[in-house]
């Protein structure tokens, strides 16, 4: 409370609060008295010499005009008749005595790894102790803490999952309050990403680097009040090593480490965080570089229409480029040279019979490969086949079964004799998503499952020994 001061600062001061009282100081005004009243009732308190006390108990130092001091005043309205020096007069001060109640908690960052913190508050004039109690969402006490300070930081145990931490702040006379946080425990968070590099020197997978994306709290030191953290490799193949982090930088969202020039192996990373030096690992391993190998079989074409075609990669690294060298027939339009995208836009009226592509990597290794055209008679969308009309009773059935919300595919046999069977799965322009094979079956269901996007896909069933296929469009939603 703020004390109640004249202009030529005399004051009317409470110096200590109790739970239901408090004590009130009065300057001096150079006459035999100081008279305290009750501002509520209007009745007078008592009346006390002007050096009734000389020394402010809060801080040792003589008060400036000497004064009276009353204890155990109930909490209300007071005045009294002061002198002030530069007026020369008696003014009445006027003061509003309150308990003075005030406590609280806030979420704090931790550096600590398992811990969370809390930040708590109390008025310096409120009663001691000063105890906060820390609450699990499951309503379980925690801990429990006797603050020392108006402000203090306390650790506790942090909350394994989502939820929010009930905190009770309460002062020597039983005020409470209840503040409900969500803690900021250390977050150990990353992913790790490998980018392989060329064969040469350094070995098979050349000069591949590992780059740890850690997260702003933990890694990044930000808010946490911990410095960034470190990260080194330990072992290489079981082998004890220590090679420390080349360098890391701050991405505006991500803590980034980089670790370079690594030859084929597997690494171990330790991470060191917070500020008691928690430690944490991830195994990584550098593969030896793969060729580029260009995946689809042939191309489809229905009669001659437009149609595009995107060819599908292994091994290799990005980026990669993509050429038409050859057409056969010749076609002069389509050989444009290197592009970035894998698609080819083949126009109307084409007619061909094969296509040839190269694909070149980041290392400048290449693939060519030679893709056949294979031409469709009609044109009109396959249909749906999932009725007995639609199949060679005598042999039995093939249905299929789509299951769209969850990229599924049931291919049910019921077939009267073994055979074998070649299944493959295809996108709207030709490119080969899944193939299998599955002997000596007729009464079997098989289960496609495959990260698909939306749209229409084709699923072709072969008999390897007739060399039969039939076909069902599906649908991915």
């Amino acid at each position: 409370f703020k004390d109640k001061t004249s202009a030529g600062g005399s004051e009317l001061n409470p110096f200590a609060w109790h739970c239901n009282t408090f004590d009130i100081h009065a300057d001096g005004n150079n006459y035999d008295t100081v008279c305290l009243w009750n501002a509520a009732t209007n009745t007078l308190v008592s009346c006390k010499p002007w050096t009734d006390t000389s020394i402010n108990p809060n801080t040792g130092e003589p008060w400036p005009y000497g004064g009276a001091e009353w204890y155990n005043l109930p909490y209300g309205h007071y005045y009294a008749f002061i002198f002030d020096p530069c007026l020369d007069t008696l003014l009445r001060i006027d003061t509003t005595v309150a308990y003075p109640y005030k406590s609280g908690a806030s979420t704090l960052p931790s550096c600590i790894a398992g811990q969370s913190a809390v930040a708590v508050n109390f008025n310096i004039e409120t009663p001691m102790p000063w105890t906060t109690s820390v609450y699990w969402p499951t309503d379980s006490l925690v801990a429990t803490f006797q603050s020392s300070g108006v402000n203090w930081l306390h650790y506790y145990p942090a909350y394994p999952k989502p939820g929010l931490i009930k905190v009770i702040t309460e002062d020597g006379c039983g005020q409470r309050d209840t503040s409900y946080i969500t803690q900021l425990p250390l977050n150990t968070a990353r992913r790790i990403e490998i980018k392989g590099g060329c064969p040469g020197p350094l070995g098979e997978s050349g000069n591949a680097d590992i780059l740890l994306y850690g997260n702003a709290n933990g890694y990044g030191g930000q808010g946490s009040g911990a410095s960034v953290a470190s990260v080194k490799i330990i072992k290489k193949d079981s082998n004890t090593v220590s090679i420390p982090q080349n360098y890391t930088v701050w991405n505006g969202t991500e803590q980034v480490y980089y670790l370079t020039n690594l030859s084929t192996g597997t690494y171990i990373l330790e991470s060191t965080l917070g500020c008691v030096g928690y430690k944490v690992y991830d195994t990584v391993t550098v593969k030896p570089y793969v060729y580029p190998l260009q995946e689809q079989t042939h191309i489809t074409q229905c009669g001659t229409n437009a149609f595009a075609f995107k060819d599908s990669i292994t091994g290799g690294i990005a980026p990669f480029k993509f050429e038409i060298l050859e057409t056969v027939p010749l076609i002069p339009q389509l050989l444009t040279g290197p592009q970035s995208s894998n698609t080819f836009l083949i126009p109307p009226g084409t007619g061909l019979d094969t296509i040839k592509l190269r694909v070149i990597d980041a290392c400048g290794n290449a693939h060519v490969k030679n893709f056949p055209v294979s031409h469709l008679a009609s044109c009109l969308p396959l249909d749906v086949v999932n009725d007995a009309e639609k199949q060679n009773q005598p042999e039995g059935l093939i249905t299929v079964f789509p299951n769209p919300s969850q990229n599924d595919f049931f291919i049910k046999f019921a077939k009267k004799k073994k055979t074998s069977y070649r299944i493959e799965l295809t996108n709207s322009v030709g490119v080969k998503l899944y193939t299998t094979t599955i002997e000596n079956v007729d009464v079997q269901l098989h289960r496609i499952n495959r990260p698909l996007s939306s749209g229409v896909y084709f699923i072709h069933v072969t008999d390897i020994k007739t060399n039969k296929t039939e076909s069902f469009k599906q649908l991915v939603l």
